[in-house]
C-alpha cells in the first residue's frame, strides 16, 4: 500500500503472535480474572451481572470486550500496532516476549492434547 510503512513477514508473525497472546491474557488468563470480575465478566459462579461497575452502557461494552476474543482481539491488535509504530525500539522486545509466550502456549496445548490421546 503506497505511503504505509513496510512490514516484513517476521514482523507480521511477531505482531500476530503477540496480539494472540495479549488477547488471551486479557480475555482468558487467571491472572486477569480480578479485572474481568470487576467489570462483571467471569465464570458461571461469578455471575456476569455482579461487579462494582454500575450497570449501564459502559459496563455492557466492557463485558463484551473482556468476554470475547474477537472483540478484544481487534482492540489489542490496534493498540499493538500503534505502540509498535510510535516507539518500535521499546515495543519490539515486549512484542517478541509475548510472541514467544504465545508459541509456548500452543506447544503446551499440543503436548497436553498429545498426552491425553496416549493415555
Amino acid at each position: 500500500m503506497p505511503g504505509a510503512p513496510a512490514v516484513s513477514w517476521l514482523e507480521l508473525a511477531v505482531l500476530a503472535l503477540a496480539a494472540f497472546r495479549l488477547t488471551h491474557l486479557v480475555v482468558a488468563d487467571t491472572i486477569t480474572a480480578p479485572i474481568r470480575a470487576w467489570f462483571g465478566v467471569g465464570t458461571e459462579k461469578d455471575s456476569p451481572r455482579r461487579g462494582p461497575l454500575p450497570a449501564g452502557y459502559l459496563r455492557r461494552v466492557a463485558q463484551a470486550m473482556l468476554g470475547c476474543f474477537w472483540c478484544a482481539g481487534i482492540w489489542v491488535s490496534a493498540l499493538i500496532l500503534v505502540v509498535y509504530h510510535l516507539v518500535p525500539a521499546l515495543a519490539w522486545p515486549t512484542l517478541v516476549l509475548f510472541a514467544v509466550a504465545g508459541i509456548q502456549g500452543w506447544l503446551h496445548a499440543a503436548v497436553v492434547g498429545f498426552a491425553r490421546r496416549g493415555s
